[in-house]
């Protein structure tokens, strides 16, 4: 049972009036091979008006196949979405209008772009390059401009997190060797 207001409404419900949920979804793709893809959908916090973002061309994409979106984020004003994609026959990162208009490929690498993280201020992201079998961090403006590297090759640095206040990024590196990666601190400078 749910609690009503005097006015017969519940308080969640009302609540979440206006709100989105970003998500990624497997869904069936008609006359692609494998016939399934990743999508990154939007949809209201009660589940109705469902929207594919991802836009997946029917049958794939040349050389690649079905599309596999994954990991969407919003920017911190909600105006973007940066998210993982293969669409170019690799693993890089885009943005994108939140309502799904102009994709960017923002990393365009050959390497393997991995976990990010939006600046508090939306201009920038971090994340996670798989380099010659080592993780290192990378920090690139949300547009594509100025990718720069954080860490190096003998770091094997991951799961990188801007600070929500303070110009600071937190991630684990194997620093000190395997087994286990440690927590460190660094200047979001580098």
């Amino acid at each position: 049972s749910s609690c009503k207001t005097d006015h017969g409404v519940d308080p969640i419900e009302q609540e979440l009036r206006g709100y989105k949920v970003l998500l990624a979804r497997n869904t069936t793709q008609l006359n692609a091979p494998g016939g399934t893809r990743r999508a990154i959908h939007l949809v209201n916090a009660d589940g109705s008006n469902l929207q594919d973002l991802s836009q997946h061309p029917e049958g794939g994409y040349p050389g690649v196949g079905n599309g596999f979106d994954s990991s969407p984020q919003f920017s911190a004003d909600g105006n973007l979405i940066a998210f993982q994609t293969n669409r170019q026959g690799n693993q890089d990162l885009y943005v994108m209008h939140a309502d799904g208009s102009n994709k960017t490929n923002i990393t365009n690498s050959s390497e393997l772009d991995l976990e990010f993280d939006w600046s508090p201020d939306g201009t920038k992201l971090v994340f996670t390059r798989l380099v010659q079998d080592k993780y290192v961090l990378y920090v690139v403006g949300a547009n594509g401009s100025a990718l720069s590297p954080l860490t190096g090759l003998m770091d094997d640095c991951r799961y990188p997190l801007w600070a929500p206040e303070a110009p600071e990024i937190y991630f684990f590196c194997l620093l000190d060797g395997p087994p286990l990666r440690d927590l460190y601190v660094m200047d979001a400078d580098g």
